[in-house]
């Protein structure tokens, strides 16, 4: 693979000098979305050369032009967790080490216009990791035909159930959360105004377990 360009912070050595340079240290994630755009995590404002923003800051940026950030929202009470992109890649969910879950969509196809659908909380859950529940929407390369010009013949739409149905079998919108403890939390989206969002918890065991690391596989 080919490096095609690095981004970096602009600074100056009056503003940023070297021996601060631990202002940028910390735990940081990334993900990239199905419609390549990218969500990061910083530990500063990029406009804060002096670390007195010091928290989890949630980034966005089309990686065809990486150098427009646009700031989806800031966590200066716990840092961020979990960041992952539904598979249209319209919504991202942000949840952090104090169980609290943010459910985020951008509006009319504009990075720097971000709407909250809705938020949840487990209290003294450490999310360890999130996952959008699945459309039932699966494409598949056709080896044999890899090298057609016809995207129809190229790939193929696999049969795949979603992960939660609604009533006549249609997909429902929500997220999975697994925390440090071993509980694993379902959050559903509603189509109720008063009530976005409804959850369930549940635990990986009989008894609660530290897990320090999380992944998921459909």
């Amino acid at each position: 693979m080919d490096l095609l360009y690095t981004i970096n912070r602009k600074s100056s050595s009056r503003l940023f000098p070297s021996n601060d340079s631990g202002i940028l240290e910390g735990h940081c994630l990334c993900t990239l979305s199905s419609k390549n755009i990218a969500a990061f995590t910083t530990t500063v404002l990029f406009d804060d050369s002096h670390g007195k923003t010091w928290g989890s800051h949630v980034y966005v940026c089309d990686i065809n032009t990486p150098w427009h950030a646009h700031r989806v929202t800031s966590n200066r009470s716990a840092p961020v967790t979990a960041l992952e992109w539904d598979l249209p890649g319209d919504k991202l969910v942000v949840a952090d080490r104090s169980g609290n879950v943010q459910l985020w969509m951008f509006k009319d196809y504009v990075l720097n216009d971000w709407q909250l659908l809705g938020s949840t909380c487990f209290p003294g859950e450490h999310i360890l990791g999130a996952v959008w529940f699945h459309n039932g929407k699966k494409t598949a390369l056709v080896a044999e035909k890899k090298d057609s010009i016809h995207y129809s013949d190229k790939f193929t739409n696999l049969v795949f159930k979603p992960s939660v149905r609604q009533f006549g079998g249609r997909a429902a919108e929500g997220v999975l959360v697994v925390t440090s403890t071993g509980m694993v939390g379902a959050i559903l989206m509603t189509k109720d105004i008063t009530n976005p969002f409804c959850y369930v918890t549940e635990s990986l065991s009989t008894t609660r377990q530290k897990i320090a690391r999380v992944d998921f596989c459909y």
